[in-house]
């Protein structure tokens, strides 16, 4: 299925919009009663969704929406009797006016949009997606997005430029480094524009990994949610890269010991953070976090914030639950491996932008609706 074209053509190019982790809504039909009480879904919102988090209801979303490993394929998958989708377009990125745990995500890219109407845009996409599986997205889902962009070609006899946020930006660095063509790409491919992009990955994501519970939430460690937690590509795929900090601490152990990200996933084995089947569902992501992206043959534009202090890791010598290490970034990402990526992309990197601010508004989350990310965006597309 194509994404849904929701405006069309004009004298600019076109948008694509590939948003972070947790920004698409997702959909739920499932069977499944683990307890008593659940109730069967049946095309229901289930990310975002207030009521989902309602105790004790909340185990029957976390029963259902977990992931797991298809030993044939080597792969994530759904839940038996459960099926999660996404929705087309831009209506199926987080545009939800609410605030969960913390999280707004009212809008999400709706004043970027906004403010490119203004300029002259009028054709743009969503390519939502299924941010549990972390980088290992199915095919059909880069099918999908090859097709948009080539639909988009169609109606306007332009490239598109891609406008992507977070984990959005290694899925697209994916797609065009692994399954596309330079021929594809050079036809239809304007530039990419890179927000916060997570390539450094996030010591947040090893914590919740390591603490098992929300770290909005903790009130709400349950078993079904540690079993949630640990299924969760959104998360491995974030532990913090080894390529970029192999001198960097992430963990000091009770005997003193300091281990780089290398460790990470004995550590989480040893410590019984994981089931065997979380293991073998962490290793498909794992896999992405040990190695140097690749520069892109299309002209790429990064901005990113390196002025908060970000969580790196955990220092457990006299807590289980740990201290939190921190690094720079900009509050949930690191930024050691877009800075390491700004001084050696050196062919098609035009721009290279670091706010190093510790403003609200460049905190990883909301840097998309912040004005001065917004005013570059528009300069850049």
């Amino acid at each position: 299925m194509l994404f849904v074209i929701l405006l069309h053509a004009n004298s600019l190019n076109p948008v694509i919009f590939v948003p972070g982790t947790m920004r698409s809504r997702l959909y739920m039909n499932s069977t499944r009663k683990p307890y008593w009480y659940c109730k069967h879904s049946t095309n229901s919102l289930a990310w975002l969704n207030l009521l989902t988090f309602i105790p004790p209801f909340m185990n029957c979303f976390f029963d259902s929406f977990g992931l797991d490993y298809d030993p044939i394929q080597g792969i994530p998958k759904n839940k038996p009797n459960a099926t999660i989708r996404t929705i087309d377009g831009l209506n199926g990125i987080g545009a939800l006016k609410t605030s969960v745990f913390g999280l707004t995500l009212e809008g999400y890219f709706k004043k970027m949009v906004k403010e490119m109407i203004k300029r002259g845009n009028s054709d743009f996409h969503g390519a939502p997606y299924d941010w549990r599986f972390g980088l290992s997205q199915s095919s059909d889902y880069f099918i999908n997005l090859k097709a948009t962009i080539e639909n988009a070609y169609l109606n306007t006899n332009k490239s598109s430029n891609i406008v992507c946020h977070s984990l959005g930006c290694m899925i697209v660095h994916r797609f065009l480094s692994n399954e596309t063509s330079p021929i594809w790409r050079g036809k239809y491919v304007k530039k990419v524009i890179m927000i916060a992009p997570s390539f450094s990955g996030s010591g947040l994501a090893f914590i919740t990994l390591w603490r098992q519970y929300l770290p909005y939430a903790p009130f709400l460690a349950t078993k079904d949610l540690k079993e949630f937690i640990g299924s969760l590509g959104a998360l491995h795929v974030h532990i913090p890269n080894a390529a970029y900090y192999s001198n960097t601490t992430i963990m000091i152990t009770p005997d003193g010991s300091s281990h780089t990200p290398e460790d990470i996933p004995e550590l989480l084995n040893d410590y019984g953070k994981l089931s065997h089947s979380q293991q073998l569902l962490a290793d498909v992501n794992i896999q992405y976090t040990t190695k140097v992206h690749s520069p892109l043959d299309v002209e790429t534009n990064i901005i990113y914030n390196s002025g908060i202090d970000t969580p790196i890791g955990l220092d457990i010598r006299n807590n289980p639950n740990g201290k939190v290490l921190y690094d720079k970034g900009d509050g949930l990402v690191g930024s050691k491996g877009v800075e390491i990526i700004c001084s050696t992309w050196k062919k098609n990197l035009t721009r290279c932008i670091n706010v190093n601010a510790s403003k609200t508004r460049f905190i990883h989350r909301n840097m998309v609706g912040a004005k001065e990310v917004i005013s570059q965006v528009l300069e850049w597309v």
